[in-house]
């Protein structure tokens, strides 16, 4: 039986961190393993695991995703809308906005139509990479502002 591989391990450390409960702490750490939230709490008191990728938060908030809980995923595209554009890859290109604003749930009103009922278990895995994306986007932006 092969070895279990590594776990991916990253650790943002020192920001601010809204917990999505009312509170807020302002020294914190966020411990990532394997894109998944494993431990947060007042950098104090977590322990980063050795071995792991810290990225400095100093000066940065962290919040849980947004909740959206009346969007519309429809035949939209800019100013356009037409039964043409009711499609896999248009409602696609919408979670991705949606996602990229910080949404991570949303309740999608009207305009049942079969090519979204069947788009909606992906969405969830849609939404959840994006932000998984956008903690990876942070790390990297960071780190090229660091000094050499």
């Amino acid at each position: 039986m092969a070895a279990r591989a590594e776990a991916q391990v990253t650790a943002f450390v020192d920001g601010r961190i809204i917990d999505g409960t009312g509170k807020v702490i302002e020294r914190g750490t966020v411990i990532v393993r394997d894109g998944r939230i494993a431990e947060v709490g007042p950098t104090a008191s977590v322990r980063v695991p050795d071995g792991a990728t810290r990225v400095p938060l100093t000066g940065k908030t962290l919040m849980p995703g947004l909740v959206n809980a009346h969007g519309h995923l429809s035949a939209v595209e800019g100013l356009r809308t037409g039964a043409e554009l009711y499609t896999r890859a248009n409602l696609e290109r919408q979670l991705r906005a949606y996602a990229t604003y910080g949404v991570t749930t949303l309740f999608s009103l009207g305009d049942d139509q079969a090519v979204r009922t069947a788009l909606w278990p992906a969405a969830s895995r849609l939404l959840s990479q994006r932000a998984v994306e956008g903690l990876a986007r942070l790390k990297q932006r960071l780190e090229q502002r660091a000094p050499a």
